[in-house]
């Protein structure tokens, strides 16, 4: 992130004290784009790299004002499913916690260099704490929301035992916060001994659960088709389903996103693709679809 905020008025030719505006737009961007390519695969992100680049326009033209801060704080904890005033001000906060952080930055490099040191650049590095920033720009990635994930072994108990004739060889679970954000997951394996194997995984979103759902709004939809298999991304009963299968290899992957929260993905090889979509059928799907880490 430093290195990106230094070589953008070098390279990009932006004005120095638009700099950590426009880095924090790249990064959000790149972020979000990383996200929803993961869970949804091949689908419209066009869209949310525009929603991002314009709710961050405002507090990306550098301003001092807590008005223009509260501004920016609004648009961008509504893009990322903020609902409440503490959730607006916890991502306030974060923006200004940002600026802060370029602004030392900037002051120290100028600093070194009035000291006459080699490396000016790095003195201001030396001013940016970056697991303080990186917990901001999650912060704003989260809309201010504390979210807490379902427990790992709440998600673990609702892999079953045998899938389809093939038997659970391995699970495990695991949760886990970075960047302020917070989400959990559980994994099991199967096989019957010899060729065939699948692989199940439940995750909870958690924080970065409106993400999904801001991706679900552009409604994307893609299907194609080779002389050995397919792939498409559809709607199902109103849930994102994406479907890979390669006849050839007898390989494939499925997976959904329940309620804009729960991601469960099944991976198989030396199975047909009834097995992998059956294998979703194994799990009770409407009861992880209702589930919080309240009840």
């Amino acid at each position: 992130m430093y290195l990106l905020y230094l070589g953008l008025p070098v390279l990009m030719r932006c004005p120095k004290d638009k700099s950590i505006g426009y880095t924090i737009v790249t990064v959000l961007c790149a972020i979000v784009m990383a996200v929803v390519i993961g869970v949804l695969s091949a689908c419209a992100i066009g869209g949310l790299s525009l929603l991002g680049l314009g709710a961050l326009g405002k507090f990306g033209s550098h301003s001092d004002t807590a008005a223009d801060t509260t501004i920016a704080a609004g648009a961008l904890s509504n893009i990322f499913g903020g609902k409440s005033e503490a959730d607006r001000a916890r991502v306030g906060d974060a923006i200004s916690k940002l600026g802060r952080m370029g602004e030392d930055a900037e002051r120290a490099e100028k600093a070194a260099r009035a000291s006459g040191a080699t490396d000016p650049q790095g003195a201001g590095g030396s001013a940016v704490d970056m697991n303080t920033a990186l917990n901001a720009v999650g912060q704003i990635m989260t809309g201010g929301r504390d979210v807490k994930p379902v427990d790992f072994h709440r998600l673990k108990d609702m892999l079953p035992e045998r899938i389809d004739g093939l038997k659970r060889t391995e699970a495990s679970g695991q949760s886990g916060e970075a960047m302020g954000i917070k989400g959990s997951s559980a994994t099991a394996r199967y096989s019957d001994g010899a060729n065939a194997s699948l692989e199940v995984e439940i995750s909870d979103l958690g924080s970065l659960s409106e993400l999904a759902a801001l991706a679900g709004k552009f409604d994307p939809t893609m299907e194609k088709e080779t002389s050995t298999g397919y792939e498409r991304t559809t709607k199902v009963n109103g849930q994102l389903v994406h479907e890979r299968y390669d006849r050839r290899d007898r390989s494939g992957e499925v997976s959904v996103i329940l309620n804009n929260r729960f991601s469960v993905t099944v991976n198989g090889s030396g199975v047909d693709a009834s097995v992998l979509t059956g294998a979703l059928k194994e799990l009770d799907l409407s009861k992880l679809a209702t589930m919080t880490a309240a009840n």
